[in-house]
């Protein structure tokens, strides 16, 4: 069993290069992988990670990439993150995970062969065990698959324990981020949440904005969030808000506001029945439900009327209660 100190540990962030890590203090069981998201899937392999630890008496440690692999091999892709790095961490520590080692990626680690990065593992993780997931594979070409890593850990005498993949029963798919971003991007919010084993969210600082809401009598949270995050489908959702310690009903509009022209992507919610200044503030938006597409409407008074009529929907629906 793992000790009372290891128990206690607080999560332990390893920002760095492989030749500048030093070996840790502890034995560790490692699992690794971007975990964009930490869906239901990277659930259920740090679960498995944390009571491998438990039983050999070991600290339980991801390592993952920044910047994410497809910002280094595929720089033009669109936005394609669905968790920032902080929330990253924040979820592997709430699935148990203690020290979480974040390796520089680029294209010379991706040139890493499978043996080199087994030698760095055993020798800097002070390695007990691998989990890996059904199609891992580390080093170029993804030359250390299962087999590769299975020969590789009985020789060494360490355990491999491999997790299946998880389907959904509500989509009937493989639980990935690809599939979240598919959903994400098609306005399936559902579908994403299903996945994921929480509510979607959005997170950042409240910008001033241009004040268009507040005129009209809805002032909104306008969100100053990450631009590598994907966002879903432009359009008016139902969802929540959470501002500090309290969750509010929000109808949350995604797009570029058609109606006031304009050129970027923006992303804001009015908070039904808070009366709060918020900004500057932190806030986390969790869109729940499509609503509408965005709709040029010819004038302002047009606007309003529509937002009222969304803000009217909202407070009449049976939302599905926010899993933060």
């Amino acid at each position: 069993m793992a000790s009372a100190s290891t128990m206690e540990r607080k999560l332990e962030r390893i920002y760095g290069s492989p030749d500048a890590i030093t070996r840790l203090p502890y034995r560790t069981v490692v699992t690794i992988g971007n975990f964009d998201g930490v869906h239901r899937g990277h659930q259920a392999l740090l679960t498995r990670v944390v009571e491998t630890a438990a039983r050999l008496g070991a600290v339980p440690t991801a390592i993952t990439f920044e910047p994410h692999p497809l910002a280094v091999l595929a720089p033009d892709s669109p936005r394609f993150r669905i968790t920032t790095e902080l929330e990253k961490h924040r979820l592997m520590e709430a699935f148990g995970i203690q020290t979480v080692i974040t390796l520089p990626f680029s294209k010379d680690l991706a040139n890493w062969k499978a043996a080199q990065f087994c030698g760095w593992l055993e020798n800097i993780c002070r390695l007990s065990a691998m989990v890996i997931g059904k199609d891992f594979a580390l080093g170029h070409n993804r030359e250390g698959d299962a087999t590769f890593l299975s020969s590789w850990a009985r020789t060494h005498q360490l355990e491999l324990e491999t997790v299946p993949d998880l389907v959904d029963p509500l989509t009937g798919s493989k639980i990935s981020s690809g599939s979240i971003r598919r959903f994400l991007e098609a306005g399936q919010i559902q579908e994403a949440i299903s996945q994921l084993g929480r509510s979607y969210t959005i997170s950042g600082i409240v910008d001033k904005g241009e004040g268009i809401g507040h005129s009209i009598g809805f002032p909104t949270a306008n969100l100053s969030h990450d631009p590598e995050l994907v966002l879903p489908r432009e359009g008016v959702y139902a969802g929540w808000a959470r501002l500090g310690e309290t969750t509010y009903r929000s109808a949350i509009s995604i797009g570029h506001r058609p109606t006031l022209g304009g050129l970027s992507m923006a992303v804001e919610g009015y908070l039904l029945d808070c009366f709060d200044n918020f900004y500057d503030e932190p806030i986390t938006l969790a869109p729940a439900v499509w609503l509408r597409e965005q709709v040029a409407f010819p004038d302002i008074p047009e606007l309003a009327s529509a937002i009222g009529a969304d803000v009217a929907k909202v407070k009449a629906m049976e939302l599905p209660a926010p899993v933060w």
